[in-house]
């Protein structure tokens, strides 16, 4: 569905109105390893926030229990920061 979504246009880090989430910070705090990697893919910033709280997805994956998923995010923080420089 994912997939479907970002192949129809869908912006990859579209901020709900309603509540702030967007699609990463869920798929982070869910555990969904494979969704993670696709937004990753398609450009998904690692380092943003949710407004109301500051949680960053890898926060998310970390609070939720999901240590290896938070690795990973962390990573892609870190690779994006040296794009970045």
């Amino acid at each position: 569905v994912v997939s479907a979504l970002l192949n129809a246009g869908a912006e990859v880090d579209r901020i709900n109105p309603e509540n702030g989430a967007f699609a990463l910070l869920l798929a982070a705090h869910q555990g969904h390893k494979s969704v993670v990697i696709l937004l990753l893919g398609q450009g998904a910033d690692p380092n943003q926030t949710h407004v109301p709280t500051g949680v960053t997805a890898k926060d998310a994956a970390q609070s939720a229990g999901y240590t290896e998923l938070a690795d990973m995010l962390e990573a892609a923080e870190i690779a994006l920061a040296k794009v970045k420089q």
